[in-house]
């Protein structure tokens, strides 16, 4: 599992994103009082944020493509430019042809 997860943080660092593995309830702590507040309902479980302060449409296409060779990878919802996205529309949101989204996140 941590050569899976050395493999994902390597193709999300060439994409400009960050990868964290995060405690459930500082992760809600953290989100209080911004933009991400929509994220903490999602904060449930294991899990991992992404992070992109450049462009969210390239973190969702690497997203995207690593859960193609690996199923296990369960992308539960993202964030982009206020917008909630549901896990169906993280993959649309990898298509966008836009330049990139400038700040985005996902709940891995």
């Amino acid at each position: 599992m941590s050569s899976q997860l050395a493999e994902l943080r390597s193709q999300l660092r060439e994409a400009a994103v960050v990868l964290h593995v995060v405690k459930n309830t500082l992760a809600r702590r953290a989100v209080e009082e911004t933009g991400f507040v929509p994220l903490a309902d999602h904060f449930v479980g294991p899990i991992s944020v992404a992070f992109s302060q450049s462009d969210a449409v390239a973190m969702a296409k690497a997203l995207t493509e690593y859960a193609k060779k690996e199923p296990k990878l369960n992308v539960r919802v993202g964030l982009v430019e206020g917008q909630v996205l549901a896990p169906g529309q993280n993959h649309s949101a990898s298509r966008a042809s836009a330049s990139g989204s400038p700040i985005g996140a996902y709940v891995v």
